[in-house]
């Protein structure tokens, strides 16, 4: 009996596939992969985060290391 489906995935959506190995055809599609990783903040978050470091500099709370090192952090998540 073969049976076929059609699936519709995004792009770069990940999903688990099991493969018979005495019939290496014969696929399963098993789930979607969960990320082990948080989704990125919204961008307009991040635009809020730097203008709120920006002001401590300004008010001089941060040092400009400080702020250089806050900043890094916060671009890189």
């Amino acid at each position: 009996m073969e049976q076929s489906a059609a699936l519709q995935f995004a792009p770069g959506q990940r999903v688990i596939v099991k493969v018979d190995p005495d019939d290496p055809q014969c696929l399963l599609i098993w789930g979607l992969a969960v990320s082990p990783s948080a989704p990125p903040p919204p961008a307009e978050d991040r635009a809020a985060r730097l203008a709120k470091l920006h002001d401590l500099l300004t008010a001089g709370v941060l040092t400009s290391d400080e702020f250089e090192t806050q900043k890094a952090k916060l671009l890189v998540e």
